[in-house]
Order: structure tokens, then sequence, then C-alpha cells
């Protein structure tokens, strides 16, 4: 019984936070939508129209990624240019 109990207390909580210590390595590699392709104002966003890769400046989260399909851009984007969140509505 105290070897499941050391087991489970090695495991953690099951939920998952983000720990302040890896918020440098999430700065500099964190994931964010860009186009796949030129992109233009009006079009709506389609599995096939994103693409995620670590990019600067850092754009619309990978982690939204299912947020952003179907919404509409507002203005042009050029292929592998980062999609910001004030692009979309």
């Amino acid at each position: 019984m105290h070897q499941i109990r050391t087991v489970e207390a090695a495991l953690g909580s099951p939920v998952k936070q983000f720990q302040p210590s890896e918020e440098p390595c999430y700065k500099k590699l964190g994931k964010t939508l860009v186009a796949a392709r030129h992109l233009s104002a009006g079009e709506h966003i389609t599995a096939d129209s994103v693409k995620v890769k670590v990019a600067e400046p850092k754009g619309y989260p990978a982690e939204k990624y299912g947020d952003i399909i179907g919404k509409e851009l507002v203005r042009n984007i050029q292929e592998d240019e980062s999609i910001m969140v004030t692009d979309v509505i």
C-alpha cells in the first residue's frame, strides 16, 4: 500500500498547469498559427489555410487552433506570416 501512494505522489497531479519556470522557453519556442498560403481579407480560415510553427511575432496561439477555424480574416496575410488575434472576427 505504501508503494502505491509513493508512485501516485511521484506522478503528480493529473491536472497539468503552465509552470513559471516554463515561461522563458515558451516565449522563445511557443508555437503560433501562421498562414499556410496567401490569405485574403474576408476569407474564412480552414484547416488547410493555417499551419503551426515557431514564428515571430507571436500570433494566435497554436493551442487555440480549433477556435480559429471558420473565423473571417480582416486583412490580407502573406504565406508564413503570423496570424494575430486582431486579424480575425
